[in-house]
């Protein structure tokens, strides 16, 4: 007898690992990616909290946002760019799903 096919839930997608999903623990102050990195793949934070930031040859660095659970971290790579427009690091403890670019966003 044939199964019905599951019907795709999102949530599931975006909180559990998977091919081409895994977890990743960051501790207090770890770089999860630099400026110019390859942009090969988008996060989800799961719990925590991550500052997006840029810093200017000799400028200070400026702080774009402040993300925490449920937030996306990375989305450059969804939006076709090939490197990282900005650098992102853990501001506590976290828990970032990471799915990589060929699985989310292939044309």
């Amino acid at each position: 007898m044939i199964q019905p096919r599951r019907a795709f839930n999102p949530n599931t997608f975006l909180t559990t690992v998977g091919i081409g999903r895994k977890m990743m623990p960051f501790t207090k102050g770890q770089t999860i990616y630099s400026l110019n990195d390859a942009a090969d793949a988008l996060f989800v934070i799961q719990q925590g909290k991550v500052k997006l930031s840029v810093k200017p040859h000799a400028v200070k660095e400026a702080i774009l946002d402040i993300l925490s659970a449920g937030d996306f971290v990375g989305e450059d790579s969804v939006a076709g760019q090939a490197s990282r427009t900005a650098s992102a690091s853990a501001m506590t403890e976290c828990t970032l799903l990471r799915i990589e670019k060929k699985l989310c966003c292939a044309p």
